[in-house]
């Protein structure tokens, strides 16, 4: 794929080339109206979508868009252009990405910009049953990461060290969530210390085998005000609480956590 590529963000499947158009030539009216219009805040996208009709100045007066149930092809041009465009919130729930894009990055000098940060308000990002391995997940970061203040990832598969990675490269990161259906992440999952020192939530509703493991990492984390882990047994935590006597424990109980990692029960509270 070139930088010149016409390829689409999204694609539909199943549908002819006049059908395309149509859909491409509805979203773009549509969203250029919603972006006129100061009331509107959000909007939810649908898989009859096309991001290759998306513009920068369609998303001046949005704060937040939804991605749900779509094919990106181009994930870090659409993220890209999100930026541009003013953003501070992107969720994406189900979708398919492609990141073949990211293999040719270090050859191909059309994508000299994917190790560029890109200045941008975009400050949360959402991920819910997304793909992000293969690097994908590590462009991101690149693209965004000292202005990223809110990253949240559920039953989303990527390596663990992606997360890794993501974790160190975001300075301002004060929100880290993670919730995963699977037992899947290990001791591997955090650094010994966290690239940013405001981290005040932290969300780990994962199964652990060992919370000791990231303990003294936690400890250092003196501006964390809340915890909610996922442990049955609910440990009494001497260490964390003697160094951080401010920290509000939750325990997720394992209702809450069937709750968090079951994508249908999620959409349902969403939908009202």
């Amino acid at each position: 794929m070139s930088s010149t590529s016409t390829a689409p963000f999204l694609t539909v499947p199943n549908v002819n080339e006049t059908e395309t158009r149509q859909l491409r030539r509805t979203f773009w009216v549509r969203l250029n109206r919603y972006a006129r219009n100061e009331d509107i805040l959000a909007l939810a996208s649908t898989n009859r979508a096309h991001a290759e009709a998306l513009r920068p100045h369609c998303f001046k007066k949005l704060q937040s868009l939804t991605f749900q149930d779509m094919i990106i092809h181009n994930t870090l041009g659409l993220i890209s252009t999100i930026c541009r465009g003013g953003l501070r919130k992107v969720v994406m729930k189900g979708v398919f990405a492609y990141h073949s894009v990211v293999s040719a990055a270090s050859t191909h000098t059309g994508f000299s910009y994917l190790t560029t940060e890109i200045p941008s308000l975009l400050t949360c990002l959402v991920f819910n049953e997304v793909g992000l391995g293969g690097g994908l997940l590590k462009s991101i970061v690149d693209l965004l990461g000292s202005g990223l203040r809110k990253l949240q990832l559920i039953n989303c598969i990527c390596d663990e060290k992606e997360i890794q990675y993501a974790l160190g490269r975001c300075p301002r990161l004060t929100h880290f969530d993670l919730c995963h259906r699977d037992e899947v992440f290990t001791r591997a999952l955090f650094p010994g210390e966290f690239a940013s020192t405001n981290i005040s939530f932290m969300r780990l509703a994962i199964n652990f085998v060992a919370f000791a493991w990231f303990q003294s990492a936690l400890c250092k984390l003196h501006r964390l005000r809340q915890l909610s882990i996922y442990k049955c047994s609910r440990p009494q935590l001497p260490g964390i609480r003697r160094a951080l006597p401010r920290l509000v424990i939750h325990f997720i109980t394992t209702e809450e956590f069937n709750n968090l990692v079951n994508r249908e029960y999620v959409e349902q509270v969403a939908n009202g």
